[in-house]
């Protein structure tokens, strides 16, 4: 295997974790949803990317689902319709966490990370709130997809969703987690209700971001999750 070196210029280095450089990696979701029904193809895929001897990746980003109302029919891309783990009875108007949802993500994220054992970097991230806590009542967007689509009285709720699955993640799993991302790409005009693609939410800057930090900072400590 041909080795090369690489150069990182302090120049570029940033003020978070002291500059340190703790990696490179990939989102799983899709190719993981994808692939994951197979213990074969998840061990493959797991080895060509995160063993050492091979790609060596070492950092992983697992996808907590918000899942869309299941009468949706409008994402045609079958890899990207990520199953959340919180079912909502409208009749009772209770929530149920189901724990095997995303058994086929979950499945690679533990082959990723036997691969690149203790360099294993893991952490989970969130592209929408389930549907049953927006405002359009649909996990790709709003109707505007310029506005918020998290109802603001559901924001503590929310965070409540993410560290739940986080500290099942690493206290049930054994897999540590390292980080929470309860947002990605919120500042932009790219998520609308009904579209083809994927789960996503507009999250204004400032106060409706600080909100679900600062609310997802309280829930995981609720958890125990004090790291």
């Amino acid at each position: 295997m041909e080795h090369r070196t690489i150069v990182v210029s302090p120049k570029n280095s940033y003020t978070t974790n002291g500059g340190v450089f703790e990696g490179w990696g990939t989102s799983l979701c899709w190719w993981a949803n994808r692939l994951g029904y197979s213990d074969k193809l998840s061990k493959m895929a797991a080895e060509l990317m995160f063993n050492p001897e091979r790609l060596g990746l070492n950092i992983m980003r697992y996808n907590i689902g918000g899942g869309d109302d299941p009468t949706h029919r409008h994402i045609t891309r079958t890899d990207s319709m990520i199953p959340g783990w919180l079912e909502y009875n409208s009749e009772t108007g209770e929530y149920n966490y189901n724990r095997t949802a995303d058994a086929r993500q979950l499945n690679v994220l533990k082959c990723c990370v036997e691969e690149a054992g203790e360099d294993a970097y893991v952490e989970v991230f969130s592209n929408s709130p389930p549907y049953f806590w927006t405002v359009s009542g649909c996990s790709s967007g709003n109707a505007d997809a310029s506005t918020d689509n998290l109802k603001p009285e559901c924001c503590k709720q929310f965070a409540d969703y993410l560290a739940n699955v986080t500290a099942y993640i690493n206290n049930e799993l054994g897999i540590n987690v390292k980080s929470l991302a309860p947002m990605n790409e919120p500042n932009t005009s790219n998520w609308f209700a009904f579209n083809r693609k994927q789960e996503g939410c507009h999250v204004d800057a400032g106060e409706s971001q600080s909100n679900i930090i600062c609310d997802c900072y309280d829930a995981l400590r609720k958890y125990g999750l004090m790291t």
